[in-house]
């Protein structure tokens, strides 16, 4: 099997199976006005035949061969205008086979795709399956078949190992380490290796040897389980009753009626005194979140009130002076400084306080 290449366009070579033109032939290129052609298909006789065509595959340039008479018969694959792709013939006991383009992707993008994988291996196939001059018991011993799949432990068909070996064509015998069960030879001429041939006959096995016991496998009765499904769901379905009559306040109508109406006594009493608690609760909340409305939407210093009125107002005129004299030096735009009650306010919301001590000053509770 050869490939084209600039050496042989440009030589005369014998080694081929068709006369070829000198120069080959460029598709597509700035000075040629011919486009890249695709392939066309594939000729009856030869080893593609029945492959699918690719329609990705392109070629730039190739070899021409001379116009002869016996063209056609030689011609396995060609182009869509009709020129060779691939010519064969045989030659004594072997097939010269010529590929008019090259073995990588300088004259055409076939060597990367998946159709070249598939010819190379028809291709090969057909070694040792070529018919010869000698006679045919002789020609048909001397042929082997590699291994195509073979099958492992569990019945699948697999890769062929490394360890396979070839066959012989007329091969009859059982599988072996190095002839494994499975197919041998190419996908038009499978010869089967099997485990068993048709002399072997299974023998029943011996136990008594191995001291083993001999039990039938034990075939129960399926077990019955609708009545205990069946009675679970109307257990679940009457617990979902009773849930369902529980919070529709059906249990409470089913009790006396001097039970219900202590009951909703209780009930008005707890809702009038979380009603009052309620109330204060809510307007000591009011107060608080006014607190930190105004605390949080302005800036402001703070001093703790100490209930001594002279302390008090010299606190809150110096936080006044301080607060004029940033907003004088910084961006800062304060408000009033406020007073704050440690036992009631929280003191989170601003950045400076000022605490005064004075005499007899009232000393907070541990909370704070």
């Amino acid at each position: 099997m050869r490939f084209a290449g600039p050496r042989l366009a440009a030589a005369d070579d014998e080694l081929v199976p068709v006369k070829l033109r000198r120069g080959g032939r460029i598709l597509g290129g700035s000075l040629s006005w011919e486009k890249p052609q695709p392939l066309a298909g594939f000729s009856r006789e030869s080893p593609f035949a029945g492959m699918p065509v690719p329609n990705d595959v392109t070629v730039t340039r190739q070899v021409l061969a001379e116009p002869d008479t016996g063209l056609a018969e030689r011609t396995w694959a060609t182009l869509a205008d009709g020129t060779p792709l691939v010519t064969a013939v045989r030659r004594g006991k072997g097939v010269v086979v010529l590929f008019h383009v090259t073995a990588d992707t300088r004259w055409s993008d076939l060597p990367i795709s998946g159709a070249f994988v598939d010819m190379l291996r028809r291709v090969v196939n057909l070694s040792g399956t070529i018919a010869s001059s000698e006679p045919a018991a002789e020609q048909t011993t001397r042929e082997v078949l590699p291994p195509s799949r073979v099958l492992d432990g569990f019945g699948a068909f697999q890769a062929p190992p490394p360890t396979a070996r070839p066959v012989a064509a007329n091969y009859s015998g059982r599988a072996k380490s190095d002839n494994p069960p499975g197919f041998y030879g190419p996908p038009e001429g499978l010869l089967a290796v099997n485990t068993l041939v048709p002399a072997d006959r299974l023998a029943p096995l011996d136990v008594a040897p191995l001291h083993a016991r001999i039990e039938g496998y034990r075939q129960s009765e399926p077990l019955d389980l609708r009545g205990p499904i069946l009675l679970a769901a109307l257990g679940l379905l009457f617990i979902d009753a009773l849930v369902v009559f529980w919070l529709a306040g059906g249990i409470y109508r089913l009790m006396p009626r001097r039970r219900v109406a202590a009951a909703l006594a209780i009930g008005v009493g707890l809702g009038v005194a979380a009603a009052l608690g309620g109330t204060t609760q809510s307007r000591a909340d009011q107060a608080s979140d006014a607190f930190a409305m105004k605390a949080t939407l302005e800036t402001h210093l703070a001093y703790v009130v100490t209930g001594n009125s002279e302390a008090d107002n010299i606190s809150k005129t110096g936080l006044a002076g301080l607060t004029l004299y940033l907003a004088q030096r910084t961006a800062l735009e304060g408000g009033e400084p406020i007073g704050l009650d440690l036992e009631r306010d929280e003191l989170a919301f601003f950045p400076l306080i000022y605490w005064p001590i004075v005499p007899n000053a009232a000393k907070p509770s541990a909370r704070r």
